[in-house]
């Protein structure tokens, strides 16, 4: 009996530490995820914002 709860137990830390490993790695993804299209997102209202800048000023000359 103690040596089936012993497995038991053990089973379950498995488990719990399989679901924290997984959980804290799909955070870290959605973290780099979330940030790079946030960085490719204002890297292209730059360029956009710099392109239409530089139209402008050889417009006015």
């Amino acid at each position: 009996m103690l040596f089936l709860l012993f497995l038991t137990y053990c089973v379950f830390n498995f488990y719990v530490l399989i679901v924290c490993f997984f959980t804290a790695y799909g955070f870290l993804l959605v973290v780099f995820v979330v940030s790079y299209f946030l960085m490719f997102d204002f890297c292209f209202w730059c360029f956009k914002r710099s392109r239409i800048w530089v139209l402008i000023s050889f417009g006015s000359n």
